[in-house]
């Protein structure tokens, strides 16, 4: 099994890794599907458009979305995991258990400075 790990810490990063070319696939295969299934709505299609007009971007087609799904390369995968690891992301919680949002991030080896 071919890994690409995300990081520099191997340990962390494992679970973000690509793990082979068949889990790239699946995910592109995954992706493309709901991207077509999303093209039946009438209202998912407008959304699309009146996104596009909004942020003054080009409308592309099915065809060329999917392209540009296909172009992703694991590469690309790792530098977008990269950006998204845990230790650069950042968390804030509302409600009544400080306890509850801490295990809640547990898994992500989150580590949060007490309270103020």
């Amino acid at each position: 099994m071919n890994k690409i790990l995300v990081g520099t810490d191997t340990t962390a990063s494992a679970d973000l890794a690509v793990r082979d070319a068949a889990e790239l696939a699946r995910a592109r295969e995954n992706l493309k599907g709901r991207v077509v299934l999303a093209m039946e709505s009438s209202s998912s299609r407008m959304n699309r458009l009146g996104s596009s007009l909004l942020a003054d971007v080009p409308l592309l087609s099915v065809d060329e979305v999917i392209e540009r799904i296909d172009a992703v390369t694991a590469s690309d995968v790792q530098a977008l995991a990269g950006l998204l690891a845990p230790e650069r992301l950042s968390a804030a919680g509302i409600g009544p258990s400080e306890e509850a949002f801490r295990a809640a991030l547990e898994p992500l080896g989150a580590t949060l400075p007490a309270a103020a």
